[in-house]
């Protein structure tokens, strides 16, 4: 379940940008909440972006996709010295070698809670964060500053998962290779959470849409 989604310094997104799934404080269309076990908001079933056109839509999903992929992937996609996806913002010098940033909320299939994030640029991973959480607030898992880590002790095999972990992958991934279980269990969420866009959806359904009222008031 997606709580909100952060990215920065990405494409078209100087400054953060936040996308979030928390419901106000309104009483209106009850049935579209959600409630989360041990999370003191509710959460919206399904929201809407909308906007001109080249005003980001595409973009926030790609960020989206972008992030999925690091996590599922970077420890394996990627050898040491290889070179990560960097897409800054470049219309501004202090921005366009600034690393890119990525955050992500959300809960699990067994209610658990999480706040994960990264930035990197071109060549490292320049920051890592894994904050699980509970009724009182969060707590750290870990984070990393380049390759200086500081893992607390519910992640198990703390030094060999440090080691292993080369300068352009991630922790979270690197550590879910090696059957960390609160690692996996993030990485699982990841594999389970798909974007979708005008390019993947195909063109019959696109066309009934538009000319079936029946289909698309069903979707």
């Amino acid at each position: 379940m997606l709580i909100e989604f952060r990215v920065e310094n990405y494409k078209c997104f100087r400054d953060e940008t936040v996308f979030s799934m928390i419901a106000g404080k309104g009483k209106e269309n009850e049935k579209c909440l959600l409630d989360a076990a041990g999370f003191k908001h509710r959460l919206l079933k399904s929201a809407v972006i909308y906007g001109a056109n080249a005003s980001g839509k595409t973009k926030l999903l790609e960020a989206m996709e972008q992030m999925c992929d690091m996590v599922r992937h970077s420890s394996t996609k990627y050898t040491s010295g290889d070179k990560l996806p960097y897409y800054p913002y470049k219309f501004r010098f202090d921005t366009e070698k600034s690393p890119s940033s990525f955050e992500i909320s959300f809960i699990t299939k067994n209610n658990t809670r999480y706040r994960y994030g990264f930035s990197a640029n071109e060549t490292t991973i320049t920051g890592e964060w894994l904050f699980q959480g509970n009724k009182r607030g969060e707590t750290l898992l870990f984070e990393r500053d380049d390759q200086k880590f500081n893992i607390k002790d519910k992640i198990k095999r703390k030094k060999i998962l440090q080691e292993m972990t080369r300068e352009n992958a991630l922790f979270i991934s690197t550590s879910a290779q090696l059957n960390e279980p609160i690692c996996m269990d993030v990485v699982e969420w990841f594999k389970e959470f798909q974007t979708f866009t005008d390019d993947s959806i195909p063109p019959f359904a696109i066309s009934l849409l538009s000319k079936d009222d029946k289909f698309r008031n069903t979707v």
